[in-house]
């Protein structure tokens, strides 16, 4: 978009540019500018004016200052699209080397390096347009739009860009290819000038909805008074029926029944003059509106006031892509004027934002690549039928990447790949399960089902019992304290003497194998006597019988009238089972 000083500084240039081509005398002081105009432009501008292209001169001066909106130079506008635009030479100069600018390629896991460089001119067209909103106001701006003659791009050339001017353009102008820059140009300009237009529209709408409101308003209350004027002389007629209702003779009938007559025809006169005065009033308002919608109806030109060509610096350069797979040499544009390479993709040939480089050795852009989900390695659209995909979640895996699992064979990403920690086999997600003890997650292999609950255990949370030899979670089994053997819950019971689990090959007629070797022992035994410390009540009893197996001392302690069974933990020393054992 052209600065305000760029806007003064054109304007000065068409301005001066035109009074020149038609003679007119122009003689500048203090930057007012005194033009007499030949004799047959004095109906356009006048005999002479004073103008200038400074704000602070027209102020001091009070002289006409000739930007867009002035008198003057919508004239001169006016009188310029008669004929051909202006046209200006000039060649723009920029000093850039291609190998300072290489960094600013963006790349995506490759290395690149300037190969070599070859500069060359482009030419380029510049379109000055005058752009013109119309409607019960009116903006008028001056825009420009470089575009290139040979690829019809537009260009951003920046406001400091430096011109001089040859005697001759160092490359060729197809004149055959200017036409479609200017409708380029004029695709552009219309896209960048759309939140102008719709505020200008938006601003013009409200000012037409205001006057129309006003119509509407002023319109409507003159039809509502006569709608009420025709509704009041209904009322009499009413009135009259009212009256005849409430006659109490004939002769005072007869009266009302002839006022309600000429009651009713003057109704009728007066309600048929009032619809034509309305239908009138309807169509007075339609006309003002009528009137209002042209006078806002907005006016949109573009209008071709001056053309600028010019050529500018390029260079045709080689550049090597390299990666860990391959090395290609691709051929690139260097545009000084933008400081930007352009490099275009193998597959779809448009320029490349981000280089890919394929691992076949193609050059693509981001849309045309996929990556490998887990080492990002690059193939090109044409080549990603070398890709496997995990039959999970479908991720891309190159062949390095690339794991199966060990049970169904199928191909498995890395994160819904399972290292069994029991047989090490490498398994994808339906191929293992997950145990319900520890919650850990192991190969199928490696999971059992609790014969007693059911429950999907790992091999460290499943044991076998020793007398059934099935597979149980280890919340259904016991270690008998006798034999320290495993025992599932349908093969272990309690024993009734000292009220502990052991396993069946353990009990004879429910009672275990410990307290069936209950034996005489002194007083004085060493364990007796850290029981009678731990409970010194049991010092009562004078008669012990002992019994000991893998985790458990059994007493069997007596007196005079009873006896008590005591079960005391080896490991801990602690009582954990106390009860009567009987009178003898």
């Amino acid at each position: 978009m052209l600065s305000d000083e760029q806007i003064l500084q054109t304007s000065k240039d068409i301005v001066l540019d035109y009074l020149r081509q038609i003679n007119a005398s122009v003689v500048e002081s203090d930057g007012v500018y005194s033009v007499s105009f030949p004799s047959k432009y004095s109906e356009i501008f006048g005999n002479s004016k004073r103008i200038t292209f400074d704000q602070n001169v027209a102020a001091e001066f009070g002289c006409e200052l000739a930007v867009p909106g002035s008198n003057i130079l919508t004239n001169v506008l006016i009188e310029v699209r008669k004929k051909a635009p202006v046209v200006i030479s000039a060649l723009l100069q920029q000093e850039s080397n291609p190998a300072d600018y290489l960094q600013e390629i963006q790349v995506h896991k490759c290395n690149l390096g300037l190969v070599e460089s070859k500069e060359s001119r482009r030419p380029v067209i510049r379109f000055y347009y005058n752009v013109t909103l119309k409607s019960i106001t009116g903006i008028s701006e001056i825009k420009q739009v470089d575009v290139d003659l040979e690829t019809l791009e537009v260009l951003n050339i920046t406001p400091d860009a430096k011109f001089e001017h040859p005697d001759s353009l160092k490359c060729d102008f197809k004149k055959e290819r200017v036409d479609f820059a200017n409708s380029k140009a004029i695709e552009t300009l219309e896209y960048e000038m759309q939140p102008v237009i719709l505020e200008y529209l938006n601003k013009v709408h409200m000012e037409k909805q205001r006057d129309t409101d006003s119509i509407n308003l002023a319109y409507d209350r003159r039809i509502l008074q006569l709608k009420e004027d025709i509704d009041y002389k209904d009322s009499k007629i009413k009135d009259a029926d009212r009256k005849i209702d409430g006659a109490r003779t004939s002769e005072t009938l007869a009266k009302h029944l002839e006022e309600k007559k000429k009651t009713k025809e003057r109704a009728e006169k007066f309600r048929e003059k009032q619809r034509e005065r309305i239908s009138e009033l309807y169509e007075q308002k339609q006309q003002e509106l009528d009137v209002v919608n042209k006078r806002y109806r907005p006016v949109i030109e573009y209008s071709l006031i001056g053309l600028q060509l010019f050529s500018y610096s390029s260079f045709n350069c080689t550049i090597e892509l390299t990666n860990e797979m391959t090395t290609k040499k691709v051929s690139a544009t260097f545009l000084p004027l933008s400081k930007q390479f352009s490099i275009l993709c193998d597959y779809c040939n448009n320029v490349i934002d981000v280089i890919h480089l394929c691992s076949n050795a193609h050059s693509v852009c981001e849309s045309c690549s996929s990556q490998c989900s887990n080492c990002e390695k690059d193939l090109c659209q044409r080549c990603a039928k070398e890709f496997f995909h995990c039959y999970l979640c479908k991720e891309r895996l190159c062949s390095k990447c690339t794991k199966n699992c060990q049970l169904c064979k199928e191909t498995v990403c890395s994160p819904h790949l399972i290292l069994c920690t029991h047989c090490s086999q490498n398994t994808c997600f339906f191929c293992s399960d997950s145990c319900q003890i520890c919650n850990k997650r192991f190969c199928n292999n490696a999971i059992t089902i609790c014969a007693m609950c059911n429950k999907r255990t790992c091999q460290e949370d499943n044991t076998l019992c020793n007398e059934c030899g099935r597979g149980f979670c280890l919340n259904d089994v016991i270690k008998c304290p006798a034999c320290t053997k495993i025992s599932c819950k349908g093969h272990s019971s309690t024993c009734n003497t000292c009220g502990q689990k052991y396993g069946a090959s353990c009990m004879s007629k429910n009672i275990c194998v410990t307290c069936n070797k209950l034996i005489e022992v002194n007083v004085n035994d060493s364990d007796v006597q850290n029981a009678i410390r731990t409970d010194p009540e049991l010092s009562k009893y004078k008669k012990w019988e002992k019994s000991i197996n893998n985790e458990f001392i059994i007493f069997k302690a007596k007196k005079t009238f009873g006896s008590k069974i005591l079960v005391i933990k080896k490991e801990t020393g602690k009582i954990i089972e106390s009860r009567k054992g009987g009178l003898f």
